[in-house]
């Protein structure tokens, strides 16, 4: 869902793709051994839902109040389980 803001945004990214073989070789290099990482300021931040909430903050896209915001979550959870297969 962090590239769905990008698009949206029309935010400029450099999309760094890890293969699956060679993740072994950077897991232990990355925050909570997890993936996706966003470099903010040059710091990397993992958690793809924290880093979407922040994201949307940024760039005002977490609605007017906190139903709209609630009602946002409520789709990046659904991305979320439909990107597992739930």
């Amino acid at each position: 869902h962090i590239r769905y803001i990008f698009a949206y945004t029309g935010i400029e990214y450099t999309d760094e793709r890890i293969p699956e073989e060679l993740w072994p070789e950077y897991k232990d290099s990355m925050p909570y051994k997890m993936r996706p990482v966003l470099e903010i300021d040059g710091k990397p931040v993992a958690q793809s839902n924290a880093v979407a909430r922040y994201l949307a903050k940024k760039y005002d896209l977490m609605g007017r109040n906190e139903w709209d915001a609630m009602i946002c979550d409520v789709l990046v959870d659904t991305l979320g389980d439909l990107k597992q297969g739930e």
